[in-house]
C-alpha cells in the first residue's frame, strides 16, 4: 500500500502469545488514500475502527479518507500545547537544529503527567479493547511520535520485551525515509527555509531512541512500571488490559 509508514504491528510472539495479524495496525496520515489502499483496508484488513490522534487543525487541514466500514474517531492526545496547535508548519515555525531533541524529550516526557494526553490514551486504550470483529488503524501525521507512543502502550499491555518495543518506534526512521525526503524538499521551496531549518527539519522528522526513553524514564519515575502508568494515569482498569489480550492474542 501507499500509505506512509503504515504496518501491521501483529505478528510476532510475545511472552504471553503470538499478537494476531491483521488487527493492529499503524500509519502515518490517510489523507487522500487511493482507491486501490481504501479497498485494501475495507477488504484485506477488514477495517472498523480509525483513531486519528491529531490536533483539529491537522484534521481540517487534511482529513482523513474514509473507509466504508470504519468508524472514525479523533483523540486529540496533544490538546494541551498552544491551542492544540502541533500541525507540521506551527512546530517548524518554532524549532531550530539546537533545540530540536530538547523540545521532542520534554513533550515525551510531559505527555506522561498531562491529564489530557491521559484520558486520551486512556480512551485509546478502551476503544481497542472494545474492537470485537477486523482491525484497527491509528494514526497521527507522520505516525512517529503520537503513533509511537500508542504503539508502545499496546505493545507492552500485549508481552513485548522493551527491546521488540524499541524495533517497532525505531523502524519510523525506515518507513519514512522516502516521505521525509520529499517533505524536506517541499517545505524547503515553500518556506523558503535555510539551512539550518532545514537540518532542525530533518532532525525533526526522526524518532530516537532518547525520546522514548524520557516517557519510559518519566513512568518509572512516577508510577514504577508500565502497567501502574496505565492503571492508575490512564485510568484504565485491569479488565481493558484483559480484554485487549484476549482480542489481539492468539
Amino acid at each position: 500500500m501507499n500509505i506512509t509508514n503504515f504496518r501491521d504491528i501483529g505478528g510476532s510472539t510475545t511472552r504471553l502469545g503470538k499478537i494476531k495479524e491483521k488487527r493492529l495496525l499503524r500509519s502515518g496520515e490517510l489523507y487522500e488514500l487511493s482507491k486501490a489502499d481504501k479497498l485494501t483496508l475495507q477488504n484485506e484488513y477488514n477495517l472498523k475502527l480509525i483513531i486519528d490522534l491529531r490536533s483539529s487543525g491537522e484534521v481540517s487541514e487534511h482529513p482523513d479518507s474514509e473507509i466504508i466500514g470504519a468508524r472514525y474517531l479523533n483523540l486529540d492526545v496533544l490538546a494541551y500545547l498552544e491551542k492544540g496547535n502541533v500541525g507540521f508548519d506551527n512546530l517548524m515555525q518554532r524549532l531550530d537544529l539546537a533545540s530540536v531533541d530538547a523540545h521532542m524529550k520534554e513533550i515525551y516526557s510531559d505527555i506522561v503527567v498531562n491529564k489530557v494526553a491521559s484520558r486520551g490514551y486512556g480512551q485509546f486504550l478502551t476503544e481497542i479493547s472494545n474492537l470485537s470483529d477486523g482491525s484497527a488503524i491509528f494514526h497521527c501525521f507522520a505516525g512517529k511520535d503520537r503513533t509511537g507512543l500508542g504503539a508502545a502502550l499496546l505493545l507492552d499491555i500485549l508481552g513485548a520485551s522493551k527491546d521488540d518495543i524499541y524495533a517497532d518506534y525505531m523502524l519510523t526512521n525506515t518507513m519514512r525515509e522516502e516521505a521525509n525526503k520529499i517533505l524536506c524538499d517541499a517545505s524547503t521551496k515553500k518556506h523558503n527555509l535555510s539551512t539550518s531549518q532545514v537540518e532542525a527539519l530533518k532532525h525533526f522528522l526522526l524518532v530516537k531512541e532518547d525520546y522514548i526513553s524520557e516517557t519510559y524514564k518519566t513512568i518509572n519515575a512516577i508510577y514504577g512500571s508500565m502497567e501502574n502508568y496505565m492503571l492508575e494515569g490512564l485510568k484504565v482498569t485491569p479488565e481493558i488490559l484483559d480484554k485487549i489480550r484476549a482480542g489481539c492474542l492468539q
